[in-house]
Parts: structure tokens; C-alpha cells; sequence
């Protein structure tokens, strides 16, 4: 009987455990949710696959109506849902639960308001020069290749 009563009290403290931490994998989700929100990361996953898109369109061939009927599919909330789901897990990994309610903290700031506001233009700004600086770079690769030919 004894060992039937610490066997029971056993149980009970390991699913009291678990519960807790499935709360606390809540919580920390709902924060990482919070934050995405501040942050303007939804808005930017968005703005992120139609930029791709038109950058794609100009490398390969692609109707208007193809390139719209892409940007409405891969934009919709469940595919943007997926891709968050998918974040949350990763911001689960690297961040804890104090991290992520400072970094709220950070972005319902003035400056950090800012920086949601102007993270996009920043990321299309950024891949437009990205992409000018690899072909530079390409056509240096180029030169240099044609002339070890000779």
C-alpha cells in the first residue's frame, strides 16, 4: 500500500510537471505571437514574397496573371500562418520567455516602432542591393575566368 501511495504521488507530481510546462509553451507562443505582431514580422513575411515574386518575374518568364495568382496564394493567411508556426518554434529555441516579453517591450517603443515601420523598406532596399552587388560581383568572376582562358 505504501509503495502504491508513493507510486500515485509520483504520477501525480510527473503530470503536474507536464502540465506546467504545456502552459508554459503556451505562454511563451502567445508572447512570440505578441511579438510578431509589434515587430510587423506578418507584414514583412507578406511584403517579402511579393517583392520575391516581381524579383523572379524578372528572371523567368511569368504572366502577370501567373505572378498575381502566386502572390494571392502564398499571401493568404494560412500560408502566412504556416510560416509563423514555424518562426514560433524557432524563436522558442533561441529565445526564452523573458527575452521575448523584453524585446515587446522594446518594439512597442518609439524607436522600436520605428524600426518595425522601416524594416521593410530596409529588406527591399537591402535585396535590390544585394542583388546589384552579386551580379558585380558575377560579372568580376566572369572577366577573371574568360581571362584564364587565354
Amino acid at each position: 500500500i505504501q509503495l502504491m501511495k508513493k507510486t500515485t504521488l509520483l504520477l501525480g507530481l510527473i503530470c503536474l510537471m507536464k502540465a506546467t510546462t504545456i502552459s508554459a509553451q503556451i505562454d511563451v507562443s502567445k508572447d512570440i505571437r505578441l511579438l510578431f505582431k509589434v515587430n510587423g514580422t506578418e507584414t514583412i513575411y507578406k511584403e517579402a514574397i511579393v517583392n520575391m515574386l516581381d524579383m523572379m518575374g524578372e528572371s523567368y518568364p511569368m504572366t502577370e496573371d501567373i505572378k498575381q495568382e502566386f502572390k494571392k496564394e502564398f499571401t493568404t493567411d494560412d500560408s502566412i500562418e504556416e510560416m509563423m508556426v514555424i518562426l514560433t518554434d524557432i524563436y522558442k529555441k533561441h529565445f526564452t520567455q523573458t527575452e521575448i516579453k523584453e524585446m515587446i517591450k522594446f518594439y512597442e517603443s518609439p524607436v522600436g516602432k520605428k524600426l518595425a515601420e522601416k524594416q521593410s523598406p530596409i529588406m527591399v532596399e537591402s535585396m535590390e542591393a544585394g542583388q546589384a552587388w552579386g551580379q558585380k560581383i558575377g560579372m568580376k568572376i566572369a572577366q577573371k575566368m574568360e581571362k584564364k582562358k587565354d
